[in-house]
């Protein structure tokens, strides 16, 4: 672009309405996006398989992953296959039988750790259930189902993971495949090799729910957090907490430097200021003096005024999602009473019931829900109150800053979803296919 059509476009760009430029910016994420889509489409076979085998690579492992099987033989012998294969761009016979036999064991864990499930779910009933299968297996299907309804939750919700992970051991589109496109593709940084071996010698890192299985996992506090982090990082952090490590120093950690600027970008995100959303409108400069009173380590203050940023948000999205959301959260325009998931309406109600009770529910994962009415809803008044004041603290203050951030990040994702989803539908085909075929040929 030379400098004539940018003086031409800055000229064009003072005319126009903060309304005009926004969809303007909308609109070129849409092509964006596209363009993106269109790319991998186009892309050659080659460069296709190239990239699908190294996304199952930078997913699953991570060099921590590497350093904890390092002094594995199987691990050592898988590198050096790997290596190997490598230097003669095929994969070598007994790499594909080491990862066949790895997958292999891992199915049978899966099904073994069901097989208990179900065990213990039958209870006193688990003999006739065996004799039963055998001799009239809808019988026995039949008095299952009636065993699994009367279990306890965690238990119906830990049957259900199983059988979403023997469902991705089998189907999972993205596990790693040992391809001659393995060995030609390469990382920026890093010996993606490795990450491979890692995956062949254990290939439960793939099954990212298997985490959701643990004992440890209920009282694991930042379900919520982890699910915004990569997800071997996520992982590392449970791990760190079966050890007895304090994670809560995780948000600290990300702030501590005092620049936010992951979150300062977030506070000018065209889709959380106006003219698309207003949640931001009384907001943005509180949201800057609490950042401003971490930096400082005003912590009192910063707990304080993050409390009530949070829950402000959250009210005044609700009333943004009433009017834009494919279902509604209030029985009425004036917002005045809930309109819950059961059909029925709510009058006197609260953020609790906002965010459990209405379809606004689905747009937070079920554990920052949990977290937020159990944990930092339940702290709120004995802060507000006056009657706590030992939460005051660096940790805290950091955790009441990554909860506004959440929260915002969801906000954006909602209302980018929206706008890339009414252009869709509203923009006639031959002006999209000329939008986009004209970015692609600049």
């Amino acid at each position: 672009m030379n400098r004539k059509q940018v003086r031409k476009i800055r000229k064009l760009t003072k005319k126009l309405s903060s309304e005009q430029l926004a969809s303007l910016h909308v609109i070129g994420d849409y092509v964006a996006e596209q363009r993106k889509r269109k790319f991998i489409e186009e892309l050659p076979e080659e460069d296709r398989e190239a990239l699908l085998s190294i996304i199952p690579c930078i997913t699953f492992a991570s060099e921590h992953d590497v350093k904890k099987l390092n002094s594995s033989a199987l691990y050592k012998r898988a590198y050096t296959l790997l290596k190997e294969s490598e230097a003669s761009g095929e994969i070598a016979p007994e790499l594909n039988e080491i990862y066949s036999k790895q997958l292999s064991y891992t199915n049978n864990y899966l099904h073994l750790k069901k097989g208990r499930l179900i065990r213990n779910i039958l209870s006193n009933s688990a003999s006739n259930y065996n004799k039963l299968k055998r001799k009239s297996p809808n019988k026995a299907k039949t008095m299952l189902e009636n065993c699994i309804s009367r279990a306890s939750d965690m238990q119906r919700e830990h049957l259900k993971t199983l059988d979403d992970l023997l469902f991705f051991h089998k189907h999972y589109p993205i596990f790693l495949r040992l391809t001659p496109a393995l060995l030609k593709t390469k990382l920026s940084e890093g010996d993606h090799l490795s990450l491979a071996a890692a995956i062949i010698t254990n290939p439960k890192l793939q099954l990212l729910q298997l985490i959701h299985l643990d004992d440890a996992w209920d009282s694991f506090p930042l379900k919520w957090y982890i699910n915004n982090l990569p997800t071997t990082a996520g992982r590392i952090l449970f791990e760190m907490f079966k050890e007895g490590h304090d994670i809560s120093e995780v948000f600290a950690s990300n702030y501590i430097d005092g620049e936010f600027k992951s979150l300062s970008e977030l506070l000018s995100s065209q889709y959380i200021t106006p003219p698309i959303s207003h949640v931001l409108c009384s907001r943005s400069n509180v949201i800057k003096d609490v950042l401003a009173c971490f930096k400082q380590k005003i912590y009192s203050a910063a707990v304080c005024t993050a409390l009530t940023v949070i829950e402000g948000v959250l009210w005044d999205f609700s009333k943004e999602y009433n009017h834009i959301a494919d279902v509604k959260i209030y029985s009425d325009d004036e917002c005045s009473a809930l309109l819950l998931v059961s059909g029925k309406t709510m009058e006197n109600f609260t953020i609790g019931n906002l965010l459990k009770q209405t379809f606004l529910g689905n747009l937070f994962d079920k554990h920052f829900i949990s977290y937020f009415c159990d944990e930092l809803y339940n702290e709120r008044n004995p802060i507000l109150h006056g009657q706590n004041t030992e939460s005051f603290t660096i940790k805290n203050s950091a955790k009441k800053i990554a909860t506004i951030e959440y929260i915002l990040r969801r906000i954006e994702a909602f209302n980018k979803g929206k706008a890339m989803q009414r252009i869709e539908e509203n923009l006639p085909t031959d002006i999209k296919d000329k939008i986009i075929s004209n970015h692609l040929q600049q």
